[in-house]
């Protein structure tokens, strides 16, 4: 038998050939060891470490975890433990340990001795990462090229189907932005301008998406032919192709590298350019160069072709001009007649009156709501025209010949448009007619239009007749356009109603009252499945390193499948990670079976949809539909699941939203509530106070005139100076108690809100405030204004108390300079108030609308500081505010809102 001795040397020798030491720790001295093979496994000196001298080599970061197993193993939860953590050696270097710790115990049970084995296994770390960076590299690689194999593709085909519609377009600008697009796909992150020569510049007609800001007005307003890029593009016969950009030549062209552009000669004059810029590259290659040269070929075709078209068109209009202009009488009625809309009749009756009348341009004007829709144009019509008949919110007021007819109901002949008084100057020299459009209830609906040269001299008797009869056929059609309009939005409100109820049926509900979501997804995930073929729908959340699975509907078809879905997928697994990477969804016709998991495991799957569920436009899940059967996905599927995910989204958005607004609410409410009450006292507060002091300040003044006669006429002149100084005073308190009222009873009348002209209510304000001051010289500029909604008595108090200043405040100037003038709003109106006296410090404006707060002297200009404090809190209670600007010399405008009257129903009238 064998020594103890042999033994110890024996199981050293194991220890030393394994890599791994022992060591033993006495809990109850707080004393440990450590074998000489453990020493050297871990590089330290000591061999007797307390508690703390070993901890002192555990990294920071895993050492909760190394005393979270100690306690385990003290407390009885665990007999044993195994354990990896980082460990510093005495000359700092880390490395890996695997710890395997047992414990005894005394009769009691007690924790007496820790004891075990430790080894180094460093080594199988750094393998461990090795192999799971290569494999992310791999991965990388791999997104790398099927995104370019697919970007090659896509160009490939935009290059078929530019060239297939090359034969067939006969729309320039169209194949130029077909063109753009394929050149796009070929050129990743380049751009693409097609210009066209006008007023002596070349300005850009279509540009690639990426072009917007200043360098898009640029190009749009145009580039001089000096251009160097332009310049160089015209001199080449098949285009040039720069290897070094200048950015000088061109504004916010500093990110681009290289240049190339093709001269698209017609007939032998250029008149339109392509030109494209690229970012981060190093040159063209021949392939690009080909690319290019052949597109510009192809457009120059276009324009050649369009060119000839357009002569032939030209020629064939000449020729049948005289034809139509001598059919056109005939069968101009029946032709009306046909028509079912007023667009039908203006679309047929238009390119038939024009050349009868040798109109230069025809307009038929509808009207909507007392404001000029759209007109429908013909011919040629004057730009200055075009601009103002077609501006948004165009009204009736504003354009004159079209009110005058619309008050007579009666037609308009002028052979000279500007001749003629009121007119707009902007408008051409031009002979003009306009005949009403009305319906069989002799309802306006609009004006037919036309303009020609006076050169054609006055308008005959028959041309007057064909537009009055146009005219009637368009009252005609407008009716029926009205009925049909009616019938159809009745049909479409129907049909929104039933779709709506069917998607309720499937989903809304749900979006709506859930605020939890799953349950949302779950519901989604259900309504997928029975709109695609057999299959299932997950849906996975990112935790830590692992996509979880959150809710599942459908089975996964393969028990393997499962068990590894339930244990979480890793979080580089490309199906997952691409749509929660690029925000995008990821669609596979043909799923790669084993790109996220074993082959065997997901033979029965054959197409993928992967899509991102964003909060927020940031990714919190994804969702996984997969289908059993071959299935290429279609826009429609697309459009279905990408509408269901974008609900979802915005439901959860809508659900965290609400839980903010309600706790918003609450708050405001509370806030609310105690400031009415605050008001309230104030306001009592300020009642009452005024009612007792006038009775003292009463006393005051009736004795001191008391005093006055009890001491007659001979009175020493300093003690009448105090007398009279009592008697201001007392006055000045009166008017400063009727202020406080006049505030008090403001805060407390109730509103009585009406609809107030304030043209009508301004100028009585302003002949009220004038008459005061009959002896100064005042510059009145009053602006339109507008009819609003408010209690008519408060609001003359305001304008009353800021014309007022603004009158007193002008005092020292020879002229004073008042002017009034409304600003529409989208849901308000804003007056404003401008004066040139004498301004105001604006570091102090704040104080402006406080109670007896005032920034001047009471002898240089009288007050009471309550004028423009009634002001602010009347329209406050109109749901407007008030405002101040200015400055010391040079006058002030005072500006205030008041809600349109469509908005008044929100405003608290108590």
């Amino acid at each position: 038998m064998s020594s103890p001795q042999t033994n110890d040397v024996r199981l050293q020798l194991a220890l030393r050939a394994a890599h791994q030491g022992a060591w033993e720790f006495d809990l109850r001295s707080n004393t440990g060891y450590r074998s000489p093979e453990l020493r050297e496994l871990l590089g330290v000196q000591q061999g007797d470490p307390s508690l703390t001298d070993y901890l002192a080599h555990v990294d920071a970061a895993d050492r909760a975890l190394v005393m979270q197993a100690f306690a385990e193993l003290r407390s009885g939860q665990r007999e044993e433990s195994v354990l990896q953590y980082r460990f510093l050696r005495d000359d700092q270097q880390p490395l890996w340990v695997e710890q395997h710790t047992f414990v005894e115990r005394d009769e009691r049970g007690a924790a007496v001795r820790l004891y075990g084995l430790s080894r180094d296994i460093t080594a199988q770390k750094q393998t461990e990462q090795a192999l799971h960076d290569l494999n992310a590299t791999l991965e990388a690689r791999v997104t790398q090229r099927t995104q370019q194999l697919v970007e090659e593709r896509a160009a490939q085909e935009a290059y078929v189907a530019f060239t297939e519609a090359v034969g067939t377009e006969t729309d320039v600008l169209a194949l130029a932005r077909q063109a753009i697009i394929m050149l796009r796909l070929r050129f990743v992150g380049g751009t693409v301008v097609y210009y066209e020569y006008q007023d002596n510049l070349w300005k850009a007609q279509a540009w690639s998406e990426d072009v917007g800001g200043e360098l898009l007005q640029t190009l749009v307003a145009g580039l001089p032919t000096t251009t160097p890029l332009i310049q160089s593009a015209l001199d080449s016969d098949s285009g040039f192709f720069s290897g070094l950009w200048n950015p000088e030549q061109i504004s916010h062209t500093e990110s681009y590298s290289t240049a190339a552009g093709y001269p698209l000669a017609v007939q032998g004059q250029i008149k339109h350019l392509l030109l494209l810029g690229l970012k981060d590259t190093g040159g063209w290659t021949d392939q690009d160069q080909a690319l290019v040269r052949a597109v510009g070929r192809s457009l120059r075709l276009a324009l050649e072709r369009a060119e000839v078209v357009a002569e032939l068109g030209r020629r064939t209009r000449d020729l049948d001009r005289a034809r139509r202009q001598a059919e056109m009488l005939a069968v101009l009625g029946e032709s009306l007649q046909r028509a079912t809309t007023p667009d039908e009749v203006a679309g047929l009756a238009l390119p038939r009156i024009g050349p009868a009348i040798q109109a230069q341009s025809m307009l038929v004007v509808q009207l909507e709501d007392g404001q000029i829709r759209l007109p429908t144009l013909w011919g040629d019509t004057p730009q200055a025209v075009v601009d103002y008949m077609t501006r948004p919110g165009l009204k009736l007021s504003e354009a004159p010949i079209l009110q005058r007819v619309a008050q007579s109901r009666h037609s308009i002949y002028l052979n000279n448009y500007r001749a003629e008084p009121g007119t707009l100057a902007t408008f051409p020299e031009l002979a003009g007619a306009v005949e009403p459009i009305c319906l069989p209830d002799d309802t306006l609906g609009g004006f037919l239009v036309a303009w020609r040269k006076e050169e054609h001299g006055a308008w005959l008797e028959h041309e007057q007749d064909l537009l009055r009869r146009a005219a009637n056929t368009l009252g005609l059609a407008l009716e029926r356009a009205v009925q049909a309009r009616q019938l159809q939005m009745q049909k479409a409100e129907v049909e929104s109603r039933n779709a709506a109820l069917e998607a309720v049926a499937q989903l809304s509900r749900d979006l709506m009252f859930d605020t939890d979501r799953y349950p949302l997804v779950r519901r989604a995930q259900e309504i997928v499945l029975r709109l695609v073929p057999s299959g299932y729908a997950a849906y996975y959340e990112p935790e830590g390193e692992l996509w979880r699975l959150k809710t599942l509907a459908g089975d996964f078809g393969d028990p393997g499948l499962e068990a590894l879905a339930e244990a979480g997928f890793p979080f580089g697994s490309p199906t997952l990670r691409t749509p929660w990477t690029t925000r995008q969804p990821f669609y596979q016709d043909v799923y790669t079976h084993g790109l996220d998991t074993p082959p065997e495991m997901v033979q029965h799957i054959h197409a993928v949809a992967t899509l991102p569920l964003l909060m927020n436009e940031a990714p919190v899940g994804v969702l996984v539909v997969a289908l059993f059967g071959q299935r290429t996905w279609t826009s429609v599927d697309k459009a279905v699941l990408e509408t269901t995910v974008s609900g979802l989204g915005l439901a959860a958005e809508r659900a965290e939203q609400a839980r903010e607004l309600t706790a918003q609410r609450d708050a405001l409410d509370v806030r609310t509530q105690a400031l009415g009450a605050a008001n309230e006292e104030l306001e009592a507060f300020a009642y009452s106070v005024s009612h007792d002091l006038r009775t003292p300040v009463r006393h005051i003044a009736s004795f001191n005139d008391l005093v006055r006669k009890a001491l007659g006429s001979e009175v020493d002149p300093k003690v009448g100076r105090y007398i009279g100084v009592i008697d201001q005073a007392a006055r000045r308190m009166n008017t400063l108690i009727d202020a406080m009222l006049d505030l008090s009873r403001t805060s407390r009348q109730p509103l009585r809100p009406g609809l107030v002209d304030l043209g009508t209510l301004v100028a009585s304000v302003q002949i009220e405030v004038s008459a005061e001051v009959q002896d100064r010289r005042i510059e009145w500029k009053l602006g339109h204004l507008p009819l609003v909604m408010g209690d008519l008595e408060l609001l003359r108090q305001v304008m009353l108390n800021l014309l007022s200043n603004a009158v007193k405040y002008t005092g020292p100037r020879p002229v004073a300079q008042i002017e009034v003038w409304a600003e529409e709003r989208p849901d308000e109106w804003a007056v404003f108030v401008r004066d040139n006296g004498v301004g105001f410090d604006p570091r102090y404006g704040d104080k402006l609308f406080g109670v007896f707060q005032r920034l001047h002297r009471q002898e240089d200009f009288e007050g009471n500081g309550v004028g423009l404090a009634n002001v602010r809190r009347i329209l406050a209670r109109h749901g407007g505010q008030v405002t101040a600007e200015g400055h010391v010399g040079t006058g002030a405008t005072f500006a205030f809102t008041l809600p349109r009257p469509d908005q008044m129903g929100q405003v608290d009238s108590s």
